[in-house]
């Protein structure tokens, strides 16, 4: 019987014994071998979440299934394959077409019968709420990393950011382009006439691409953090505006950033 083996683990997973990788693959290579099971190939999921089936190394597994080079599917445990009910179940419902057998090393559960399902469903169902609790936590971790005063973003144009520090700097070019967006603006131009005058006289954004009106528009509407400030939104809550720690020098003056709001919401009043 030739298996596919899959492995996972997520950023968060990282940390926790047991969850490597290489833990994974050893213990699933032993497993194989204890149960007569011919290793078709290892489907590695490196810094994947399971909250979706939109991994790559899943995807090539699913075809493989349909193209019936696989007769079994094997995992550590049941929340490596998905932590959501729904995916379970449609991953299920592909082995089951092609008739492959889903093993989970960590598990005895079967999933022929009434019973074997229901515990299925149980153990899917705190699987996914620990996936939401996961999710959770990382929020609430942001939130109180944002009101200690740490805006969290890595490439904004106008400043480097230290990885090490988690400061950011000013990068005296692209802080020139920063200038120039504004003060055109303030002169009365528009988000079009500002981009195409950019790209024109051979400005780039961060990533060296021309300038596009979206991106225009977004550092003058959310530009914060050029005076020091940012705007932390977190989710079904209100924004809150704060003093960013990690941001020592400005580019702008909060009465200059302003200053470009009221010009901004008048020309869309």
């Amino acid at each position: 019987m030739k298996a596919a083996l899959y492995l996972r683990v997520s950023t968060e997973d990282q940390a926790r014994e047991g969850y490597s990788i290489d833990a994974q693959k050893r213990n699933l290579t032993k497993y194989a071998i204890d149960n007569n099971l011919e290793i078709h190939d290892y489907y590695i999921d490196d810094g994947y979440s399971a909250k979706d089936l939109n991994r790559p190394r899943l995807q090539d597994l699913i075809s493989d299934v349909e193209k019936r080079k696989v007769n079994a599917v094997c995992v550590w445990a049941l929340d490596r394959l998905t932590r959501d009910v729904v995916d379970m179940w449609t991953l299920l419902n592909i082995f089951n077409k092609y008739d492959v057998d889903f093993l989970s090393m960590s598990d005895t559960t079967a999933t022929d019968t009434a019973s074997g399902r229901l515990e299925l469903n149980v153990k899917g169902i705190f699987a996914q709420y620990e996936r939401e609790r996961i999710g959770e936590r990382v929020v609430e971790g942001m939130l109180e990393r944002a009101k200690k005063g740490y805006y969290t973003a890595n490439r904004v144009l106008g400043y480097d950011y230290d990885q090490t520090t988690k400061e950011f700097t000013i990068n005296p070019e692209e802080a020139k382009i920063v200038r120039l967006i504004f003060e055109l603006h303030c002169k009365g131009w528009g988000i079009v006439k500002i981009a195409k005058y950019l790209n024109q006289h051979g400005y780039k954004t961060k990533d060296g691409n021309t300038f596009a009106n979206n991106s225009v528009r977004y550092t003058i509407r959310n530009g914060w953090y050029y005076c020091g400030k940012f705007m932390y939104r977190p989710k079904n809550k209100k924004p809150i505006l704060l003093d960013a720690i990690n941001i020592k020098e400005t580019i702008l003056t909060e009465e200059e950033f302003m200053l470009a709001q009221k010009i901004r919401n008048a020309n869309y009043s």
